[in-house]
Formats: C-alpha cells, structure tokens, sequence
C-alpha cells in the first residue's frame, strides 16, 4: 500500500486502545488472578478431564495462546522473481 494523503490520515487516527498504563494495569491484575489460582487452575482442568477430556485439551490450548505467540504467515511479493533466486543445475556425472 502506497503512503499517501488518505493512508496518512488513516495511520494518523487516534487508537481505540486503552492507554498503556491501563493496559499494563489491566495485565498486571490478570496476571495476579492467574498467579493466585495456579492450583485451582490445575484442579478445574482435572475435573473438567474426568467428564471431557476433548474440552480439557481444548481450554489448555486456548490458555497457551496467552503464552506461545502464533505463528503468522507472511507474503513475499517481488517483481521479478527471475533475479531473486539462482537455481544450480549441476550434474555430478558431467566434466
């Protein structure tokens, strides 16, 4: 996307975000209540295994998207892609 007056003024918005001290407020305190029930967490997952062990896997998942960045994919675009990549042929047989 190429800069230009409309994309400016769209980079120029101001964020629907909180601001970052509420932002670090807010994580402080969850990471507080995550800190505080480390047992009880270990027991919910236990209990809710014994009933559905799917649902269990499923909730330890979720959680450690909180910890464990996804992967995201990512485009390479170039122009010419001749000029990009060299690909060697070499034949061990020839001399």
């Amino acid at each position: 996307m190429a800069f230009n007056s409309a994309t400016g003024r769209q980079a120029g918005k101001k964020s629907k975000r909180k601001s970052d001290s509420q932002l670090k407020e807010i994580r402080e305190k969850f990471s507080d209540l995550i800190s505080e029930n480390q047992d009880n967490i270990q027991l919910w997952l236990e209990s809710v295994a014994e009933d559905d062990p799917a649902k269990a896997l499923e909730l330890i998942l979720k959680m450690s998207s909180f910890v464990v960045p996804k992967p995201r994919s990512t485009d390479l675009m170039h122009d010419n892609i001749n000029n990009c990549v060299k690909i060697l042929n070499i034949d061990p047989l020839e001399d």
